[in-house]
């Protein structure tokens, strides 16, 4: 989910998303096995330019086992690399279980006048599709690994009806070296911990982010969704802010699937510079439209990172950034002793050389 300046009122956003919507755009029809199945869980598969990867992504979905029905969506955003053609390929073979959705990027971007992107609509158009009780989600460049996944997240669900959210571990991989890292995510808070994981709520989430989009359930809430129309850099950690406000999540600390940093992904292919300036325009956003704790901790936190990982050349090339301006930024956000501390702490190293450990 990305987006460029705004220069489109939320309502003018959500007018043109409802009129470009197209459900004839579903591939073989809506007289499939699949359209005649009730699900209980919708997979979601974003997909475009990922013809080396998506055959794996969607092998992957295939092969889970559970004792529920499930729908596979996958939007296909227009791809000329084969994409396309081999999601209609897989369309053709699982017609049970596979529904294929072959956007127009004339229709399905959105841009201001000035030519800057405002929305991206597939994953929106997805969950319009969707008729699962819960969502789960891959993109097409990474995979699941775990054939009871979706069984597991599920069971999970049912039993406690008080969290919104399950997530889980992964490998990353690096498609040029071809090197595995484990990453399973901790967050230490005595009392959360059990035998497969542990819960956590929106403060711990918004203090270190713990989510993969490829590992994540979540329970289908119409609500939520449109709460994200109001960003101008609306990503996934929005709509995982938002999520968090409707109950808790549970993470597994087991691996589920493996992400994918590749040249060709959203956000992998991004330099550090850039991935420190989005979550920064990422953070402000949050807190500027929502001003509540959790998102002024994120907004804290993301002006940190940017004043510890930027050196002077960074604020040679970005005019529209400054030390004082972080730093006043920051001040204004200031709220425990443990964060003035921390501000000052910082603010003597920039100042006098002082390395902060």
């Amino acid at each position: 989910m990305n987006s460029g300046s705004l220069s489109l009122s939320n309502s003018e956003i959500v007018k043109i998303y409802e009129e470009r919507f197209n459900p004839d755009e579903e591939y073989l029809g809506r007289n499939k096995q699949v359209n005649k199945i009730e699900p209980l869980v919708s997979v979601f598969i974003t997909t475009y330019q990922h013809a080396p990867f998506i055959r794996d992504c969607i092998d992957g979905a295939l092969m889970q086992k559970t004792s529920f029905p499930i729908e596979i969506l996958i939007g296909e955003d227009e791809s000329t690399d084969g994409t396309r053609e081999i999601c209609m390929e897989y369309a053709e073979k699982h017609p049970d279980k596979i529904r294929l959705f072959l956007r127009d990027r004339k229709t399905s971007q959105l841009y201001d006048e000035d030519g800057n992107l405002i929305m991206r609509f597939n994953h929106k158009w997805l969950r319009k599709s969707a008729r699962g009780k819960y969502i789960a989600v891959c993109e097409g460049d990474d995979y699941w690994t775990v054939e009871n996944k979706l069984q597991k997240q599920v069971d999970f669900f049912n039993k406690n009806d008080d969290y919104i959210l399950t997530v889980g571990g992964y490998l990353m991989c690096c498609e040029k070296s071809g090197k595995m890292k484990k990453v399973i995510r901790r967050v230490n808070k005595p009392g959360n911990e059990q035998p497969d994981g542990y819960t956590f709520n929106g403060e711990m989430a918004s203090k270190r982010w713990i989510t993969k989009t490829l590992t994540i359930m979540y329970r289908n809430l119409e609500e939520i969704f449109n709460d994200s129309y109001i960003y101008k850099n609306a990503r996934d950690v929005h709509f995982i802010y938002h999520l968090m406000k409707y109950g808790k999540g549970f993470y597994f600390t087991e691996v589920f699937g493996v992400y994918r940093i590749h040249d060709g992904g959203v956000y992998s292919s991004k330099s550090a510079e850039e991935r420190v300036i989005l979550r920064y325009n990422i953070s402000k956003d949050l807190y500027l439209k929502n001003r509540d704790n959790n998102s002024r901790l994120m907004y804290l936190i993301a002006i940190s990172v940017l004043l510890k990982n930027c050196n002077d050349e960074f604020y040679l090339h970005h005019k529209n950034f400054s030390k004082f301006r972080m730093f006043t930024e920051w001040f204004r956000l200031l709220r425990t002793p443990g964060e003035i501390y921390t501000f000052v702490r910082t603010t003597l190293g920039f100042l006098f050389g002082i390395k902060n450990k």
